[in-house]
């Protein structure tokens, strides 16, 4: 019994253990995304002579090309941005699910102490021979017994009563209760990345429209036992699900006003530069 308590206890971290690692993990590789950078050619006043109208022109056409490259990053930054945090997303979820499932597949396989008593057939078990000696022995003692008294009813051919036959208990099955056990949102971090600027999600969106069943759906169910082992597995499970969403809507957010800020930033710079070529040229 001591065994068993003690097993419990530490199975009961077990939760913590297995989670907790595979968070770390998946945060870490969530901040490993870089971004490129992107400068403006200089102006400066002696552009403004006449003699250097072809050196400016060919300033305004590379300017320009690379504004119109410029904003092109930008979009397929954000794109390449989507993608990268929809994949870590989906793969965060998907191993947290594999990792429940399995510590759960292996917690079912333990032996309890249920699994080691009699099971239902034993008592028809045959009993080991008995010796000639001791039979004969067995017999002598029952020969010299005293014959017991015969009741008047019996003498007189008439049978007792039978008495009524108790109703027999179901025996309840050994073994833990079996439990169905929910799955996480599928989808929920995911749809972070839906609207605000970001690339039109082909899962979840349908012509710029979120399909908000979509968004609730859930992982498959786990079929399992039902246990405090098996309930603080669960329980973590949607602990650090919880703190990776945490996490993730911040890089969510962080990397949307970043890359907001480059695209104002790029179209406030293209006014400033057009404004310059104005005032260089007199116009």
């Amino acid at each position: 019994m001591l065994c068993a308590f003690e097993r419990s206890l530490r199975l009961l971290s077990l939760g913590e253990k297995l989670f907790s690692e595979l968070t770390q993990r998946a945060l870490a590789e969530l901040a490993k995304t870089t971004r490129d950078a992107h400068e403006r050619p200089g102006l400066n006043p002696r552009l403004a002579d006449a003699n250097k109208e072809v050196e400016l022109q060919e300033l305004v056409e590379a300017e320009a090309q690379r504004h119109a490259d410029a904003l092109q990053t930008c979009k397929e930054d954000r794109e390449r941005m989507a993608a990268t945090l929809r994949d870590a997303c989906a793969s965060f979820v998907g191993r947290l699910t594999n990792v429940a499932e399995v510590s759960m597949r292996l917690l079912d396989l333990l032996p309890l102490h249920s699994h080691f008593g009699a099971l239902p057939g034993d008592e028809k078990v045959e009993p080991p021979r008995m010796s000639i000696k001791r039979r004969l022995r067995r017999l002598n003692a029952e020969e010299e017994k005293p014959p017991e008294p015969v009741p008047k009813a019996a003498a007189k051919g008439k049978a007792e009563p039978k008495a009524a036959a108790a109703p027999v208990a179901e025996e309840p099955k050994p073994g833990l209760p079996e439990r169905q056990w929910v799955g996480l949102p599928k989808y929920e971090l995911r749809a972070l990345l839906c609207g605000g600027g970001w690339p039109t999600d082909p899962v979840l969106m349908d012509d710029e429209i979120l399909d908000e069943n979509k968004v609730q759906e859930l992982t498959e169910p786990m079929k399992s036992f039902r246990s405090p082992v098996h309930r603080s597995i669960v329980d973590c499970r949607l602990q650090y699900y919880e703190r990776y969403k945490k996490q993730f809507s911040a890089e969510v957010s962080r990397w949307h006003a970043e890359m907001s800020a480059r695209e104002a930033k790029e179209e406030a710079g293209e006014k400033n530069w057009q404004s310059m070529i104005r005032q260089l040229r007199g116009e």
